[in-house]
């Protein structure tokens, strides 16, 4: 039964909202004790809120789920948790989770608020417009680093915003062509979300997103403010940057992956490999 809540609430995707430690990390600040309490216990309650946007998205999904090769399988399509739980658990999640931010910080509480109002409008209207739902979705990771700056009192640069955009871009655009690559999923009962989308518009998106994010993480490793604050040797990382691309690329047009992000974070050795080197070679670079 624990493992039935656990998948309602998706757990796993919480390595998502690991993005509001990121104003803590690129800023050097990751050895402040108070900083980093602050934030994990953010990471934990912004996560209640976030599950609790999963199951609503799910609720809504109900149908299509149910006719999905693997999304069949989750706790709601799948029956294994009734509806008035998962409600329940929502709700619950949803207070707890905004009652601990409102005592961390009043202006993480109202980001955190603005966060859910835009996913919930998401959930109900904006996924049903191409385009518009994918820029919905990468607002909410920006927003995500607004949560993680204004609990920490450090401003986002201007390059981690941008990356962080057209990064989830990238990854959204990635599960839609898994959705659309579904030979199961017919025009009859495929998501709204597909309207508006096939696989040329998606292919030429991917490919166009990927040089700009690679040339922003160069700009970014480049600019005037990190070679004085850090060195002149950040741009080293963007050999990890550029080879975890080409692996996620070849994950998408080889293998036919890419639905599933935190599945392949969690089993794909290549991009587990390159994010632990891209990490311990940024944090050599700005910690010692």
């Amino acid at each position: 039964m624990l493992l039935r809540y656990s998948r309602l609430i998706r757990i796993n995707n919480w390595t998502k909202n690991l993005i509001i430690f990121s104003p803590l990390f690129f800023a050097g600040k990751m050895s402040n004790v108070f900083l980093l309490q602050q934030t994990l216990i953010l990471w934990i309650s912004f996560s209640f809120l976030t599950s609790s946007i999963y199951i609503l998205n799910d609720y809504i999904d109900l149908e299509h789920d149910r006719v999905h090769p693997s999304k069949k399988n989750r706790p709601l399509a799948s029956g294994k948790v009734p509806i008035v739980h998962a409600g329940a658990m929502a709700i619950i999640l949803l207070i707890v989770g905004l009652v601990i931010i409102f005592q961390l910080s009043i202006d993480t509480f109202y980001v955190s608020m603005a966060y859910v109002v835009i996913m919930v409008a998401y959930c109900l209207v904006f996924r049903k417009m191409a385009l518009v739902d994918i820029g919905i979705i990468a607002t909410g990771f920006v927003i995500r680093l607004y949560v993680g700056s204004t609990v920490t009192g450090i401003s986002n640069s201007m390059w981690i915003i941008i990356m962080t955009f057209l990064l989830a871009l990238f990854i959204t655009l990635a599960k839609r062509r898994d959705d659309l690559m579904r030979s199961t999923i017919n025009e009859e009962n495929a998501r709204e979300s597909l309207n508006g989308y096939n696989i040329s518009l998606v292919d030429s998106l991917i490919i166009v997103l990927v040089p700009i994010i690679i040339v922003s993480y160069i700009l970014y490793c480049t600019a005037g403010e990190n070679i004085t604050r850090v060195g002149n040797n950040l741009y080293l990382t963007s050999v990890f940057v550029l080879f975890g691309f080409m692996r996620y690329l070849q994950l998408i047009f080889v293998k036919n992956m890419g639905g599933d992000p935190m599945g392949l974070l969690y089993s794909d050795s290549g991009i587990q490999l390159i994010l632990f080197l891209w990490i311990s070679t940024f944090a050599w670079i700005l910690y010692l």
